[in-house]
């Protein structure tokens, strides 16, 4: 079976639980963004299971192409499933995939995709080779491409006591003059992870630099002033 014929069994296993009402209501949450199928996470995550048992995961070397079919599908649940295999799959995962995670990020760019594949794929292919990090976020935090920065203020964000704080907090200040929603959003959003790790911290570092309301709040709304 040939990888063109691997996505398009899964489709076919998505299709055939489709719920139009349920698609309807998940392109509105998502501002239209996107199709879907209609298939709910629990679901999903149940057909996938299956889907695998009975034709394996594709192999390292279609998994580039697979993800490149995944993204031009029309319907998001196809991009969700292939973030999951690659997921199931990230200990095979080399700097090599970095490039196209960069791609996914940028194509067909929205919060869903974005908050999975920077701390869940590229988080763990960088903190195996640290070598990398320092050159690949300071790309990442002065890209074009908002969803770029964004995946490089979350890419530690489950990173817990192994977070570089130096680079969270240095990371955060770069792009905390930003106005665009989802910037400011995350950076409140990795502000309050760190927080269950150092609370401390992250009190000093937002009282002592200049965070938009927005930040501000989402980084204290655990551990307060």
């Amino acid at each position: 079976m040939n990888i063109k014929e691997y996505h398009q069994r899964l489709a076919d296993a998505l299709q055939a639980s489709a719920n139009p009402v349920v698609a309807a209501g998940a392109k509105k949450y998502m501002k239209d963004q996107s199709d879907f199928f209609g298939v709910k996470s629990p679901k999903r995550k149940e057909i996938l299971t299956i889907f695998l048992k009975e034709n394996s995961f594709p192999s390292m070397e279609d998994i580039e192409a697979f993800a490149l079919l995944c993204w031009d599908s029309p319907q998001r649940e196809m991009q969700y499933c292939c973030m999951e295999i690659m997921y199931r799959m990230r200990k095979k995962l080399t700097p090599a995939h970095l490039p196209l995670f960069e791609k996914l990020i940028q194509t067909k760019g929205w919060w869903d995709t974005v908050d999975f594949i920077a701390p869940s794929l590229a988080a763990f292919v960088l903190k195996n080779n640290p070598d990398l990090i320092e050159k690949t976020i300071s790309r990442w935090q002065h890209h074009e491409n908002m969803w770029m920065r964004r995946a490089a203020i979350l890419h530690q964000l489950k990173y817990k006591k192994d977070t570089d704080e130096k680079r969270l907090f240095a990371t955060c200040k770069a792009l905390a003059h930003e106005k665009e929603f989802f910037i400011r959003k995350a950076i409140g959003w990795a502000l309050r992870e760190y927080s269950k790790v150092n609370p401390d911290a992250v009190r000093r570092f937002v009282s002592t630099t200049e965070l938009s309301g927005l930040s501000q709040r989402e980084a204290l709304k655990r551990i307060g002033q």
